[in-house]
């Protein structure tokens, strides 16, 4: 098995050019059962990150509620994405942020569905 740290996960580091959705698919594939990244280590600041990422992506208004929601671990039936924000922004606040690379491959999921396999409308900076 290869060390996680040197494991390519995008053919000549190419994230620039196959964009965000693709290499939030390749991450998140990655992640997908912790065989090969068991030993993979976020700190509860990288992974607080990924919500208030994610959190910008929802606040787009694509993808379906409570799929995104689930995967996000909202605990909640949501309505809406308006909802989503607040409880991402809430999860935050009180610091609720569990820390293994399930959680992260989960956030992936959600910040596919919020892209909607459409990145375009996504600003570049």
């Amino acid at each position: 098995m290869k060390d996680v740290r040197v494991q390519r996960l995008c053919e000549n580091e190419n994230y620039n050019h196959v964009g965000l959705c693709e290499t939030l698919s390749i991450l998140q594939g990655f992640y997908n059962g912790g065989g090969r990244c068991s030993r993979a280590y976020f700190t509860k600041a990288q992974v607080t990150a990924l919500y208030k990422a994610s959190n910008l992506l929802v606040e787009g208004g694509r993808g379906y509620p409570g799929y995104i929601s689930n995967n996000l671990s909202l605990n909640q039936k949501v309505e809406d994405h308006k909802e989503i924000v607040r409880l991402i922004q809430e999860k935050v606040a009180s610091g609720d942020i569990v820390v293994n690379t399930g959680v992260i491959e989960c956030i992936m999921r959600a910040m596919l569905e919020a892209l909607a396999d459409d990145e375009t409308w996504v600003a570049p900076t």
